[in-house]
């Protein structure tokens, strides 16, 4: 009898050291610290006088396309000689359609993509969906200047 006690209380004390580390390896650890990766927020603001435009960056993702023309009196004549055609073509392209927000305003028209919503796969947008070096360059082409804000 007093064999089998010891033999019992040997299993018990061997159960009680290796009931730790069988838990640590089934268990997931509660205090598991995640790494945080720091998101750089981004904005390109380009603008002449006819034309403003901002580009909000979460990263390298791009949250908000904001486009607006401003009216002016003589309105052919300034956007022919401040703006690219090619900007101004997409814009009147974009205007029209329905994924977007398109306010006229009383100094002029403003487009508003937003991609936390949708990622708008419908519209032509590869002219304005560049890194912010890259949508930089076009946009001075067109003839605006930028700035880039952190």
């Amino acid at each position: 009898m007093k064999k089998l006690l010891c033999f019992l209380g040997i299993i018990i004390l061997l159960s009680l050291v290796l009931f730790p580390p069988i838990l640590r390896i089934i268990l997931p650890d509660k205090d598991k610290i995640e790494e945080h990766k720091a998101i750089e927020r981004l904005t390109l603001s380009c603008s002449n006088e006819s034309f403003i435009t901002s580009t909000l960056y979460d990263g390298d993702k791009i949250t908000m396309i904001i486009m607006k023309k401003i009216n002016s009196k003589d309105d052919e004549k300034v956007n022919k000689n401040t703006v690219g055609n090619d900007l101004l073509m997409s814009f009147e392209t974009l205007k029209d359609k329905g994924d977007i927000i398109y306010n006229q305003l009383e100094d002029g028209e403003v487009i508003s993509i937003d991609f936390s919503v949708s990622e708008h796969k419908s519209l032509d947008l590869t002219k304005f969906k560049n890194n912010v070096e890259n949508q930089q360059k076009y946009y001075e082409e067109q003839n605006l200047v930028c700035t880039i804000r952190k």
